[in-house]
């Protein structure tokens, strides 16, 4: 099959939303079919290129204040012309400057047509908006602009012969059944197998986040709960997280507070580590750590399930049905579960074990390759 994947990520660029569409187009394109993706130009990136048998075609595209800016009508060109004899076309997420762009030109395509969603924005204000007057006035901003996108949209949501969503409880799937009647398919987010495969045998003294440095995933939680646990000397915190940059800094400026208040603590804050090593630090750690403000289906802690490892998260997304872990609303409880964690090999290995074989189960590249490749290829 030839299958057009239109997204605003890619490689090189490495966050959830790209580790999953890479993981599909590069499955699909092992087994033989012809992938194309349509993405937004990065800096230093070339225009035509090919990945692991990935046909790559960048389109200078961005989203400023959602609103979309870019090469539109050259998008909307590239798009048709790959879509000509195409089986099928996956537009990844909403709100976003290409799957915009395709809306227009959808009944000029004639392949089967999908929109792969990662969740969409919550359209309320939460509690977690109020921590400063630009974080408010953002999320005003974008209730009001996306309530409107989200009212005029749905003709084309309608047009799609399939819209997929990452879990039956995710917001996207509600929303989508109650505004516009259309019962999504579920897709969820899977781990690779260097996760299974290295699945930790022995626990090294060490607890593990991996996110980028983003006020919204919220490392300072992490930091403050470690610092009020009452852990052994020897019990290390490691964070890996994108570049430095202006919140990374304040993260570091936190620790140093933190050590004057509480004492120095072993904390280890990393940049630059390749993503093809990220397992290697995840299968050893004792405990998993996500302090997010905002998640739709976190792929880090998949890869924790994957790894064997039981993981403590906020209340972000479909997190709190997954198997493996505990969800915790404050810093307190975040401390009260890292000591009992790692103080109960028992508990700390039972929840490693569940969250090993759900993954196993349910979350492998292989199962969620298998099951696009079924969609697009049989009628929908």
């Amino acid at each position: 099959m030839k299958i057009v994947f239109t997204t605003h990520t890619y490689y090189p660029e490495k966050n959830g939303v790209q580790v999953v569409t890479e993981y599909l187009a590069e499955g699909l394109a092992k087994k033989g079919h012809e992938v194309h993706i349509i993405t937004e130009m990065l800096s230093g990136e070339k225009k035509e290129d090919i990945h692991n048998d990935v046909n790559i075609n960048r389109v200078v595209a961005k989203v400023v204040h959602t609103f979309n800016i870019g090469e539109k009508k050259e998008f909307q060109e590239l798009l048709l012309e790959k879509c000509k004899n195409a089986d099928a076309l996956i537009n990844v997420c909403t709100q976003t400057a290409l799957t915009d762009w395709s809306f227009p030109v959808l009944n000029k395509i004639s392949c089967k047509k999908v929109l792969y969603l990662h969740g969409i924005i919550d359209l309320k204000i939460n509690k977690n908006d109020f921590t400063s007057i630009s974080t408010l006035s953002h999320k005003i901003w974008n209730c009001l602009r996306y309530k409107l996108y989200y009212m005029r949209a749905g003709k084309y949501f309608k047009m799609y012969d399939l819209v997929t969503q990452l879990h039956t409880f995710d917001r996207g799937y509600r929303f989508f059944e109650k505004k516009y009647g259309i019962k999504s398919v579920v897709m969820e987010n899977a781990a690779e197998n260097t996760f299974f495969n290295h699945a930790s045998q022995i626990c090294k003294d060490y607890i593990l986040s991996v996110a980028n440095y983003l006020p919204i995933k919220n490392q300072e939680m992490l930091l403050q709960a470690f610092y009020r646990s009452n852990l052994p000397e020897n019990a290390k915190l490691i964070l890996i997280g994108s570049t430095k940059n202006s919140y990374y800094s304040k993260l570091i400026n936190l620790k140093q507070q933190l050590d004057c208040q509480y004492g120095t603590r072993n904390v280890e804050l990393l940049t630059g580590v390749p993503r093809s090593d990220i397992y290697k630090y995840t299968k050893e750690a004792k405990i998993y750590l996500l302090g997010s403000r905002a998640e739709m289906f976190p792929i880090s802690i998949i890869e924790a399930m994957a790894s064997g490892i039981p993981f403590i998260s906020t209340d972000v997304g479909c997190v709190k049905y997954l198997p493996g872990g505990v969800v915790v609303d404050k810093i307190d409880e975040m401390s009260y579960w890292l000591e009992l964690l790692w103080n109960n090999e028992k508990v700390r290995s039972n929840l490693g074990t569940v969250g090993y074989n759900y993954a196993r189960k349910y979350f492998t590249i292989e199962n969620k390759v298998e099951q696009l490749e079924q969609l697009i290829g049989g009628n929908i």
